[in-house]
């Protein structure tokens, strides 16, 4: 079953502004990756933060985590940091 990307980009937003503690701008899709049998997405979410603006949010079939871009500059890295 393909994933809903507006319900994701919703739980993103509500997710990036109570775990960052900040107000989310804009959320866009940034890349889809299936593995093994599993989909996620990666979602990029701009923010008010002065000191970390870019967040990364993965999700999907796994449970949705947050990543700083500071720290992890392509959606790709972000993925790959879920799998380990």
């Amino acid at each position: 079953m393909a994933l809903n990307i507006k319900e994701l980009v919703k739980r993103a937003k509500e997710y990036v502004e109570l775990e960052a503690q900040t107000t989310v701008t804009s959320v866009g899709f940034a890349e889809r990756f299936h593995l093994f049998g599993r989909e996620d997405v990666v979602l990029s979410v701009s923010t008010t933060d002065k000191e970390e603006p870019g967040w990364w949010v993965v999700g999907g079939s796994t449970p949705m985590n947050l990543y700083a871009k500071s720290h992890f500059h392509t959606a790709d890295e972000a993925f790959r940091y879920t799998q380990v």
